[in-house]
């Protein structure tokens, strides 16, 4: 019987195909804390703003003032926005990475990547932010680098994908309303707070309970509701004022969803009511 040896060539593609076998990362079209990368499509500063993915007015200095037009008015600071690269829209995915800390970059790093046949850093892809929030200064890196530093403080153990920036860890989270369209669903903006380090407490009749352990005093709790309008919310934080289960909590704060949004979106914690 004949024994036959691969050719030289023939080995070196063997090689190659295993090397890129083990080296590929896996893609996922959906979410998972296992995420390290997100993908982002990204204009310069110079595009024209497009429509928002979550929460319309993204701007923390964004004002009722000067809309004469019947055109809500994005940005009240007069300075101008650096150009940089900003991801297109503002989505569940991209808030998720960003309160998580992950790295957000443009597609063309991928192509970078590509071109040289071999991994390139990713530090001059990374974004600068979402489009509608141009005078938010480096969130996107703020919000890795927390999460980065927080990783060089945990054992060594430690589950990485569960480590996020923390942004919200000094909180309980209780979340009411309907939440219908085009607002975020109730499971998501659970996500996300949990992301960021907050602990939810999905009922109402256990708030006492959970305000009574002795490990979580120190934490205040924040009600997230789905009341947009001013009025609204102020006639439904008396009501909840009133209910007994918040009488072990008389501190309790009540804010709209899109403080727990424009607070991811600018790494910072934005100031209570």
């Amino acid at each position: 019987m004949e024994h036959t040896t691969p050719s030289r060539a023939v080995k070196k593609r063997q090689r190659r195909r295993v090397s890129d076998i083990a080296s590929s990362p896996d893609v996922s079209v959906c979410w998972t804390n296992r995420v390290t990368h997100l993908i982002a499509k990204c204009v310069n500063g110079d595009e024209d703003d497009v429509e928002d993915g979550y929460g319309g007015n993204t701007d923390s200095s964004s004002s009722p003032r000067g809309q004469k037009t019947g055109k809500r008015k994005l940005f009240s600071d007069p300075s101008p926005a650096k150009s940089g690269r900003w991801v297109l829209i503002r989505s569940l995915k991209y808030l998720k990475a960003l309160v998580g800390g992950r790295w957000i970059v443009s597609d063309e790093w991928l192509q970078a990547c590509a071109d040289h046949g071999e991994y390139v850093r990713e530090v001059n892809y990374e974004a600068d932010g979402h489009l509608k929030g141009k005078r938010i200064h480096d969130a996107v890196r703020r919000s890795r680098l927390a999460r980065e530093k927080l990783l060089q403080l945990s054992p060594p153990d430690i589950d990485c994908s569960d480590v996020g920036t923390m942004l919200f860890a000094d909180f309980f989270f209780h979340v009411i309303g309907e939440f219908l369209p085009p607002m975020p669903p109730t499971a998501e903006l659970n996500t996300l707070i949990c992301m960021g380090g907050g602990k939810l407490i999905p009922f109402m009749d256990d708030i006492p309970d959970e305000m009574r352990k002795h490990e979580t005093r120190s934490r205040k709790l924040i009600i997230v509701s789905d009341k947009l309008n001013p009025r609204a919310l102020h006639e439904q934080t008396k009501q909840l004022r009133a209910l007994p289960q918040l009488r072990v909590a008389p501190s309790t704060i009540i804010v709209n969803y899109l403080w727990v949004i424009n607070s991811i979106s600018e790494a910072k914690l934005r100031d209570l009511p």
